[in-house]
């Protein structure tokens, strides 16, 4: 069966349990909303608990053309 949003195990506080990428969710149900402002709606709620529920990670980014001299 191919899933739509690939389910992985995430370490998840101290267990590691199966879990989506919410930016893959975001993306695959063709959501409008900004991904951090729909993010934040649900999370911000009181369902919702950090390091129970979900994990949040920081991904460094590096941006390639900065590291290039401007040419135009």
């Amino acid at each position: 069966m191919h899933d739509l949003v690939p389910i992985q195990p995430h370490a998840i506080g101290a267990t590691t349990r199966p879990g989506v990428s919410a930016r893959h969710l975001h993306d695959t149900l063709g959501i409008k909303k900004q991904f951090t402002q729909w993010l934040e709606q649900y999370t911000a709620s009181d369902d919702w608990r950090k390091d129970n529920d979900f994990s949040v990670f920081n991904l460094e980014v590096k941006n390639l053309r900065a590291m290039h001299p401007c040419t135009g």
